[in-house]
């Protein structure tokens, strides 16, 4: 059933004239999922997921319900035989595939990294293609006593820090107590630890990781050539290997964010002290002395970005690449507030300046924001 009342009737009747016209009749023949259901020649997208496809089931893999297939078996072959079935394997990407993803996993062994490849295809309007790769590596030997070496060093610069920051504290009283020495006690020391802390851990059990992952004991252990275990069984431990493999990934993830955040605290506390020197200070000075006028500032200008972007994801969303997603629009106008235009392309149609209501849209954007907010709002605000 399609969500149109007429698509449902019209797939119907094209489905009755094959199955009834000369497509289906000698010389030539179709198989009986076509003959006997309408669904096996044509449907509507739908978010139910069919009982099997290509005589798999689906797997829930990373939280997502998704089938799989071996890459080599469909990609050497024109005929995949399962059971009884002889399954042609072009016709593995059908009408209502919606996306695919090739995922791989490799190993070098000079450097002890294991990397995570995925190609990804999203089937719509038109095919876009991404890859994403992630590493995993794993420190032994010389490589992990020089890295115990620099983590225990910033454990001890931390700690003498601290040192630093009590014994002033004692000298001058308690009137040096705040906020402001709370937070810096917090980048100086406590972040640096549990950082140093954390990572430590566990890049001593990074060795054992790639074992129990992609070793002998996770996916290069997968028996593929025994004949007396189930290919359910083979399958089953290979994806619990690759789940288990991203969790690691995860975590290497959510320790670059820490990092980040962090580094990203110290660059800011830095900049921050360049205003105990008064030929330094033009930067924090001149925010510091704008803020109010600057915080109206953000106000209107996110006022004006998110009404062009909605205008521009309601009225070009499904004529422009640049608009197609939230995340695209928002590109397209960051790049627009700097002053440029969208791209056009090599065709008249495709220029910018085609449509009446992009070129509006385009040219009152950039007179707006560019021109009036960056140029005549912004610059003049006073430096000190």
């Amino acid at each position: 059933e399609c969500v149109n009342k007429y698509s449902t009737t019209h797939l119907r009747k094209l489905w009755e004239r094959t199955v009834q016209g000369v497509t289906c009749a000698v010389p030539f023949e179709c198989p009986n999922s076509v003959l006997d259901d309408p669904v096996g020649l044509l449907a509507c997208s739908s978010p139910d997921l069919p009982e099997s496809f290509f005589g798999r089931t689906p797997l829930t893999l990373n939280g997502k319900a998704q089938f799989y297939e071996f890459l080599q078996s469909i990609a050497d072959g024109s005929i995949l035989v399962r059971g009884e079935d002889a399954l042609e394997t072009g016709d593995f990407i059908d009408g209502l595939t919606s996306e695919i993803t090739i995922s791989m996993v490799a190993y070098s062994p000079d450097y002890g990294i294991a990397s995570t490849i995925q190609i990804t295809a999203t089937l719509s309007t038109d095919v876009k293609v991404d890859f994403k790769v992630d590493h995993f590596q794993a420190l032994e030997g010389p490589d992990l006593d020089r890295y115990r070496l620099v983590a225990i060093l910033g454990i001890v610069l931390a700690v003498v820090i601290l040192g630093d920051k009590a014994f002033w504290v004692w000298t001058q009283g308690r009137k040096v107590l705040g906020p402001a020495l709370f937070l810096d006690i917090v980048i100086q020391v406590v972040l640096p630890i549990l950082y140093f802390v954390i990572r430590l851990l566990q890049v001593q059990a990074s060795a054992d990781d790639i074992a129990k992952t992609i070793g002998e004991e996770g996916l290069s252990g997968v028996p593929w050539a025994a004949t007396d275990v189930p290919l359910e069984d083979k399958l089953q431990r290979f994806f619990d290997g690759v789940e288990a493999f991203n969790a690691k990934i995860s975590v290497e993830r959510s320790m670059a964010v820490f990092y980040f955040v962090h580094a990203l605290s110290c660059l800011l506390r830095l900049i921050a002290q360049t205003s105990v020197h008064p030929r330094l200070s033009i930067l924090v000075g001149t925010l510091r002395e704008a803020c109010g006028d600057l915080w109206h500032f953000l106000l209107l200008l996110l006022v004006l970005y998110g009404g062009f972007l909605a205008l521009a994801q309601a009225m070009f969303a499904g004529q422009r690449q640049e608009f197609a997603t939230v995340i695209s629009t928002f590109e397209t106008l960051y790049d627009m507030m700097l002053g440029s235009l969208p791209e056009s392309g090599e065709i008249p149609s495709q220029f910018w300046a085609f449509d009446p209501l992009i070129m509006v849209f385009a040219i009152t954007y950039n007179f707006l924001v560019f021109m009036i907010m960056l140029n005549l709002c912004a610059a003049p605000v006073p430096a000190v």
